[in-house]
């Protein structure tokens, strides 16, 4: 894989190409969920990764919201980043599924993969809520994203929101087949972060 260097703007915020203190590479637009196309060597998956259902229940009322999803291959694992503003600490509830639906309309996802992993993030509000200039991801990009994620990552190969109910944010991530996985919380700004395995 080509290499980036590493850019910074005046306040010390890595740009294109660079690659953030979580290992997933920066967008150019910071709203955009992106697949990176180099990732820093020596990276390992964050906690202890296996296949088991993972959850954390909120310690405390929290309004957050997610303002940036980066994915990013490396070479023993996929990293999804969700970045968040706001107040608190999200809670979460992360498992497998082969039968995803939508929170709230029970409707079923409609995947091209055997096997979702439900990302469930409590603690969300809309960006507007937060502040009046706080970006949101732009949906729109993920569509533009499915084409490239196979040949980039290792076995992330579908990335759909779910929408938002009840102050909890959903999206799916399709696999063709559950792989270990870990969650972790990552401050400054905060983060959540999934690593799956290959």
């Amino acid at each position: 894989m080509n290499s980036h260097p590493a850019h910074t703007d005046a306040s010390g915020k890595a740009q294109k190409g660079s690659s953030s203190s979580d290992g997933a590479l920066t967008p150019r637009t910071p709203a955009s969920p992106q697949p990176e196309h180099s990732a820093p060597a020596g990276l390992t998956a964050l906690g202890d990764t296996n296949g088991a259902p993972k959850t954390e229940r909120l310690e405390a009322p929290a309004q957050l919201a997610v303002t940036d999803i980066r994915i990013a291959g490396h070479d023993d694992f996929d990293r999804v980043v969700f970045e968040m503003a706001g107040n608190g600490m999200p809670g979460w509830y992360v498992s497998y599924t082969e039968q995803p639906f939508y929170q709230g309309s029970g409707r079923t996802v409609d995947m091209e993969h055997l096997v979702a992993l439900n990302i469930n993030i409590d603690g969300v509000v809309r960006s507007d809520e937060v502040a009046k200039d706080l970006p949101s991801p732009d949906y729109a990009e993920v569509a533009k994203l499915e084409s490239d994620l196979g040949k980039q990552l290792g076995v992330v190969k579908e990335f759909i929101p779910g929408g938002m109910h009840d102050g909890r944010a959903q999206y799916f991530l399709g696999l063709d087949m559950k792989q270990p996985f870990s969650v972790q919380v990552l401050r400054g700004p905060t983060r959540l972060v999934i690593d799956i395995l290959h």
